[in-house]
This record gives C-alpha cells, sequence and structure tokens, in this order.
C-alpha cells in the first residue's frame, strides 16, 4: 500500500505505566515496515529516552506503533 496523500494518525506508546497516545502528526510516506511522520501541533513524545520530535521535524516509525485516523 502506498500512501498518496498525507493522513493524519496517532502514535501509541508501550510505557511502564500503560499505553501512551499522542495526536497531532501527519502520515507523510510509507517504507515496508515504516511510516514518515511529521509532528504538526506540538512536541512529539518517541521511543528511546530523550527522544521527541520537534514541530515540522520528520522521523521513520514502526507502523505498529502508529493508528491512522
Amino acid at each position: 500500500m502506498a500512501l498518496k496523500v498525507e493522513r493524519p494518525a496517532m502514535i501509541v506508546l508501550n510505557g511502564w505505566g500503560g499505553l501512551f497516545e499522542q495526536r497531532g502528526l501527519t502520515v507523510v510516506a510509507e517504507t515496508p515496515k515504516r511510516y514518515r511522520i511529521r509532528a504538526d501541533r506540538e512536541r512529539i513524545r518517541l521511543a528511546g529516552r530523550f527522544r521527541y520530535l520537534e514541530v515540522g521535524q520528520t522521523a521513520l516509525v514502526p507502523k505498529h506503533a502508529v493508528v491512522l485516523l
């Protein structure tokens, strides 16, 4: 499946306190196993210690961590 348009999405992280959901991002491209996401409205927390995505930046994340809206 190739994305033809940008789609709104949310990222779901599994932390020590349970699932953590964040909205305000857009899926801009995809690879066979990952989505390239862009933060639109606010700073997004990503998996990993001190890993954040600032507004306007892009990152590759696993497909199982993203829910398309």
